[in-house]
């Protein structure tokens, strides 16, 4: 895999080894994204300005 060297969404060429992605590699990014998301939903529960986000938001957006 190589560096992500463009936000645009149709290159992909850093996320697969080949010339597609494999089920292996697509695995790996999907649990890569869902502890990313995890944490955002932690760091949202405890901002520099407090923010009432309502009950348990990391709990709601780990379902």
């Amino acid at each position: 895999m190589t560096a992500q060297t463009s936000t645009d969404a149709e290159r992909t060429e850093h996320l697969r080894a080949g010339a597609r992605i494999t089920l292996d590699q697509l695995a790996v990014h999907l649990d890569a994204a869902a502890v990313w998301l995890r944490q955002v939903a932690i760091a949202a529960e405890t901002p520099a300005v407090p923010v009432e986000l309502g009950d348990n938001v990391s709990e709601r957006w780990t379902r």
